[in-house]
């Protein structure tokens, strides 16, 4: 999500309960759920959301600057080496694995081959072109 938040919310009423919330497809098997927060968003409001997904059995992921007040100096730390690490090589569907595995034939999505076999298993056809996944394929950097 790229939206300038404050932006969107400039003329909410309550723009302290104002949150951006993206759930990754298929929702159904991702656990993980992009949340981004405006510059006045409250921390109740964002306790509340956290409580809903979690009875929801997702698990919320900040990928925005703004989660700098939610974290502590060892866990922005930890983060920053983690991101450096696998910069553009995280899976696409769990954004947590490196990327390993390609559907084939049409050679779309790299992911890990924990999330490409879910899909083959459960969609059978890859998100982005509609075609049958027939075989999961590796996935090499150059």
């Amino acid at each position: 999500m790229n939206l300038k938040l404050d932006e969107v919310f400039a003329r909410a009423v309550h723009p302290e309960r104002c949150i951006g919330v993206w759930f990754l497809s298929p929702v159904y098997c991702i656990p993980e759920v992009e949340i981004t927060l405006s510059s006045v968003t409250s921390n109740e409001t964002l306790t509340k959301v956290q409580v809903f997904l979690g009875n929801m059995g997702k698990i919320p992921y900040f990928r925005t600057r703004n989660e700098a007040h939610l974290l502590t100096n060892e866990e922005k730390e930890a983060r920053r080496r983690e991101n450096h690490i696998h910069r553009g090589k995280e899976c696409v569907v769990c954004l947590d694995a490196v990327r390993d595995s390609t559907l084939l034939p049409c050679f779309h999505i790299s992911m890990c081959t924990k999330c490409a076999n879910m899909l083959k298993k459960k969609e059978r056809y890859c998100p982005v072109c509609c075609e049958e996944i027939k075989k999961i394929g590796p996935h090499y950097y150059p």
